[in-house]
């Protein structure tokens, strides 16, 4: 998973994880980023771990939601125009969100996907908001439910109302009160009941971090993420909440 702040891995047999890393930088261009990258996915790395396939996740503030109801292909630039900037020759590209019946338009960092096509060949992409809208399931009896993930510098909020979902958005932070600062707006623009409503949290968040307390000032109902997964499955009980943007998009396979 790559982003302007930093990038992360993991790297899986069919049984096993084999490595797990999160690395933070901060970056002003894709050049940037995929100079990070190469520093650590080389050849050496890839054959070492025997890598022969990948799944790129790009977290960035390029991409847009639009429920398949107004979707139409041609008119994906369109649709993206008043949340990015758009320039000649940019790829656009989509992702389906099947359990809410929408896509998300976004912009891929195509000369990210291209170095590691180059390297390892077999690479699929998805956005990180797709890959969190079609894992995240609201518990059922909670009738205002949010959920955070937070990263190095930024956080994606899902808020839903009797199971469906009203509002999901990234967001740029800096300082340890800022997600707070967006989770108080999201409940003000969704009139959400503070008292009742069940926040749940995952990402680069524990409970001994400022960030933490910020939320615990105004939600006394929150719980951290759990990755559900079978018995069977390699990331059964090996994998937290931090985790959470890494391996979302196994939980919708």
């Amino acid at each position: 998973m790559t982003s302007q702040g930093g990038f992360s891995f993991l790297v899986h047999s069919n049984d096993e994880v084999i490595a797990l890393q999160h690395k933070s930088f901060e970056t002003k261009s894709p050049e940037d980023q995929i100079d990070n990258i190469r520093k650590i996915i080389n050849d050496d790395f890839i054959v070492e771990h025997k890598i022969d396939e990948a799944q790129l996740i790009f977290d960035n503030p390029l991409f847009t939601n639009v429920p398949d109801l107004y979707f139409e292909e041609e008119q994906t630039a369109h649709y993206l125009k008043y949340n990015a900037e758009l320039l000649a020759g940019d790829y656009i590209d989509y992702d389906n969100v099947t359990p809410l019946r929408l896509k998300v338009i976004y912009i891929p960092i195509m000369n990210i996907y291209n170095y590691l096509v180059e390297k390892i060949g077999n690479v699929g992409y998805k956005h990180q908001m797709s890959t969190l809208l079609n894992a995240v399931k609201p518990d059922s009896e909670q009738k205002e439910y949010i959920f955070i993930n937070k990263y190095v510098d930024n956080c994606y909020i899902l808020a839903y109302y009797n199971g469906k979902c009203h509002l999901a958005n990234r967001f740029k932070i800096q300082t340890d009160e800022d997600v707070a600062y967006y989770l108080l707006s999201v409940i003000d623009q969704l009139k959400f009941d503070r008292e009742n409503l069940q926040l749940v949290i995952s990402g680069f968040i524990k409970k001994e971090d400022q960030a933490y307390h910020y939320l615990y000032d105004y939600i006394r109902n929150i719980n951290f993420y759990r990755p559900s997964f079978a018995p069977e499955h390699f990331l059964f009980d090996t994998i937290t909440y931090k985790e959470t943007n890494l391996v979302c998009h196994y939980l919708s396979e």
